[in-house]
């Protein structure tokens, strides 16, 4: 993923999964024009963003503008305080591994955190959030804006989830463009972090399984191109497709997939399909969610005839 120009937002909370996010942020995106932490003291109001298992509702393109409230002063100066404090212990881990990375930066709102992300994602290159939040009470189980924030927010969104050891980057292809994409930001990802690439390909039983490895070859030779220093390997897998990403997110640092598959209409290259919807809730790994977009790349990918 190239940040070398864009933003990292990473959602902060008091709960250990936000800061565990913010330090997988800065160990990952150092090539990031900036990582900013973001705390949102919540309003009260009711939450207005529907979970992304609700696939049936049109989207339009965009969200109506969020204007944040004002926040209380105590709990204002309580959350910078916050924020401070793990900006400061990130800067100690910056200086300790002798690497020079982004600027760190602080932002306090007031409002529904999944809204205020939301419209600080239009902006940003990456959303980074902890697989729950501090009002979390069983950790094990997703929080209700990392489950609501990815089918609403313009850029990609990162579910970082506790114990990133896995030994590779998994991503999830089905010969589309969207997934194409997915699939060059997880090798960039990859390559960053010093692991190989496991490309998952789901093969339908009764469609054109000669066609799919024809074009999934091309595919890993395109890649291979555009990101140098690939080391990138494919597995194909029958069944349904939660299931099989799922499965092979169990030994990876980080699984990859588009917001949306093959199903990709006009205007809904945010909201969240059903692979991804139901991904979102099983995955054991942290999770990275890509929107299309328009990369410059894609016109070097050869199609299958």
């Amino acid at each position: 993923m190239k940040l070398s120009r864009d933003s990292v937002v990473v959602g902060i909370d008091d709960s250990d999964s936000a800061r565990e996010a913010a330090h997988f942020a800065l160990a990952h995106f150092a090539d990031a024009r900036e990582i900013v932490l973001v705390a949102v003291i919540p309003d009260g109001t009711r939450p207005v963003l529907p979970a992304p298992s609700d696939v049936t509702t049109p989207y339009t393109g965009s969200l109506p503008a969020v204007q944040p409230a004002t926040p209380n002063e105590e709990d204002r100066q309580k959350c910078q305080a916050m924020l401070d404090e793990l900006r400061t212990q990130l800067e100690a881990t910056r200086e300790d591994s002798e690497t020079t990375s982004a600027p760190i930066k602080t932002r306090v709102f007031a409002g529904d955190p999944a809204e205020q992300l939301a419209a600080l994602g239009d902006d940003a290159g990456l959303l980074v959030i902890g697989h729950h939040g501090a009002d979390q009470e069983f950790a094990g189980r997703i929080g209700r804006t990392s489950r609501g924030l990815p089918g609403h927010s313009l850029c990609p969104v990162l579910i970082y989830r506790s114990g990133d050891t896995g030994d590779s980057v998994v991503v999830g292809m089905d010969t589309s463009e969207y997934s194409s994409v997915a699939a060059l930001d997880a090798a960039d990802f990859a390559v960053n972090a010093g692991l190989p690439l496991r490309v998952v390909v789901g093969v339908d039983p009764l469609g054109d399984s000669e066609r799919t490895h024809a074009q999934t070859e091309f595919d890993l030779t395109w890649l291979r191109s555009e990101v140098p220093g690939l080391d990138v390997s494919v597995e194909y897998a029958q069944g349904p497709a939660a299931e099989v990403l799922v499965a092979a997110s169990s030994n990876a640092r980080l699984l990859v997939m588009g917001k949306r598959g093959l199903g990709l209409f006009a205007g809904m290259a945010v909201q969240l399909g059903r692979t991804a919807s139901q991904v979102i809730e099983k995955v054991n790994s942290s999770l990275m969610l890509v929107s299309f977009r328009d990369d410059p790349r894609l016109a070097n990918r050869r199609i299958v005839d």
